[in-house]
């Protein structure tokens, strides 16, 4: 029997004033996701980046996931 060991997901949870910014992970975009939402991910230090469509100002921040834990971003476009 093999027993292997692995670190339980946690969570993102995405908000933004007005919502529809887009989200990227690691510099990566997600696809079809924009705000709000919530995403699953791996734990971990993750570079996050929300850019709404309605404004040329970015928000960039660095956030540690916990395993099964939920960490929230929110951000207000002005």
């Amino acid at each position: 029997m093999t027993v292997v060991f692995s670190r339980p997901n946690g969570y993102l949870e995405f908000n933004t004033t007005p919502p529809g910014a887009n989200i990227y992970i690691d510099r990566v975009l997600r696809r079809g996701e924009s705000t709000p939402s919530t995403i699953e991910i791996a734990p971990g230090f993750r570079l996050i980046r929300l850019q709404h469509p309605q404004f040329k100002k970015f928000y960039e921040i660095t956030v540690r996931v916990r395993p099964e834990g939920t960490t929230k971003v929110e951000y207000e476009f002005k």
